[in-house]
């Protein structure tokens, strides 16, 4: 990660992006994700849909991620390359609605290698007119002197700590700085700063109103196909004998992202010599966890009928002889805030967990099952569970 300065402020540039699992807890999954691949980031950019790790840099904590300062409410993808001459670095910078791409915020001491990133990102979100401007002011959306004194206070995305939270006295400090800022605006043109404000507040509010889709977890759009997913998932299990080193498998869970082993002691097994990758969790029982290679997303497809879903999945159901639990929830609720702003959104969507139980092992190994699934548009799988010799498997839909 480099600090650089665009016009008067200072940007943070070249993090690694993910997105998370949900708006919750989010400190907490940027840990498992730096434990994940074993990293030894220090820094991090929390966002409810995405968040973002790097390494140390001085002078970084609170300066806001330029990336995400030109993702934000940026609807088209969007490829660019910029230079920054006083620092001797080419940035390369991609998104797509309103996300970071995974490699969409890296830096390069030449320029060939930052230009060939930058076609290549182009090439992978089908942009066809890649940027090349001199000023990364140019990439950043206009504001009014109102919120850039606002963004001054409160940047947003800023550079934190992976460790632990900011601590309190810096919070005191911001809420000083802004009974500050409060007392300067009374003295100097009040009035029409607030209303710059509250036209901005105004805007921003019909914005997110006319967009709450980009608030929610949108699964779909970031999963494999149930294709895809049940042949990783399956290649992992069965490459897994059932008995290793005198270890009987008890059983073995795949969510798509990892796979889970566990063996059980009999007569036959040693503790000196545990399955392969093993450790001991219980003097009866070892366990294993693999972290499978990160697949391709779906294509995307336009969500369809609940009603559609429903009977779909107890259609098949009815061919195949499964044991289906489908459960269809209300839809989603939340708040968006900013600042002082506090929208109250609802999804545009449905949600529904299903699982299918006791799922006999030839119906499990048959790919018609998973292709019968990815049929479904808004359908992902999450877990496929082996266990006693039953096999299980859980997902969610999504629908209108």
């Amino acid at each position: 990660m480099r600090v650089v300065r665009v016009g008067k402020r200072a940007y943070a540039i070249g993090l690694w992006w993910q997105m998370t699992q949900g708006p919750e807890h989010l400190r907490k999954q940027a840990q498992a994700a730096n434990a994940a691949i074993h990293g030894s980031f220090t820094r991090c950019v929390l966002l409810a849909k995405q968040i973002a790790l790097a390494d140390s840099c001085p002078k970084s904590s609170g300066v806001p991620s330029l990336a995400a300062a030109i993702a934000k409410n940026r609807t088209e993808a969007c490829v660019a390359l910029c230079p920054f001459p006083m620092h001797g670095l080419y940035w390369v910078f991609a998104c797509k609605e309103g996300l970071v791409a995974a490699e969409g915020d890296r830096y390069f001491d030449k320029e060939d290698l930052a230009l060939a990133h930058a076609e290549k990102l182009a090439l992978m979100l089908d942009v066809q007119d890649l940027q090349r401007v001199q000023d990364a002011a140019e990439l950043l959306p206009k504001t009014s002197r109102a919120q850039s004194f606002l963004q001054g206070l409160f940047p947003y995305a800023p550079v934190v700590q992976l460790a632990s939270p900011w601590p309190k006295i810096r919070r005191i400090g911001y809420v000083l700085a802004l009974l500050l800022a409060v007392l300067l605006f009374r003295s100097i043109d009040f009035h029409n700063e607030s209303s710059d404000i509250g036209r901005y507040l105004e805007a921003r509010k019909a914005e997110i109103l006319a967009h709450p889709e980009r608030f929610f977890p949108r699964p779909w759009l970031e999963q494999p196909s149930p294709e895809a997913w049940g042949g990783t998932c399956l290649g992992g299990i069965l490459k897994q004998p059932t008995n290793e080193l005198g270890w009987d498998l008890t059983d073995a869970t795949c969510t798509g992202k990892t796979l889970v082993f566990n063996w059980k002691f009999s007569s036959s097994a040693s503790f000196l010599h545990l399955p392969k990758g093993a450790s001991l969790l219980t003097p009866n029982q070892a366990t294993r966890k693999v972290t499978l290679p990160e697949a391709q997303a779906a294509e995307a497809r336009p969500l369809i009928a609940k009603d559609l879903v429903s009977r779909t999945l107890y259609e098949l159901s009815r061919v195949l002889g499964l044991h289906l639990t489908l459960n269809w929830q209300d839809k989603e609720q939340r708040e968006v805030r900013e600042a002082s702003l506090v929208v109250k959104i609802t999804a545009p969507w449905y949600t529904a967990s299903f699982s299918i139980d006791s799922l006999p092992s030839m119906t499990v190994l048959d790919r018609e099952l998973y292709k019968a699934l990815g049929a479904i548009p808004g359908l992902v799988l999450t877990e496929l569970s082996y266990a006693n010799g039953q096999w299980k498997i859980t997902g969610l839909c999504h629908a209108n």
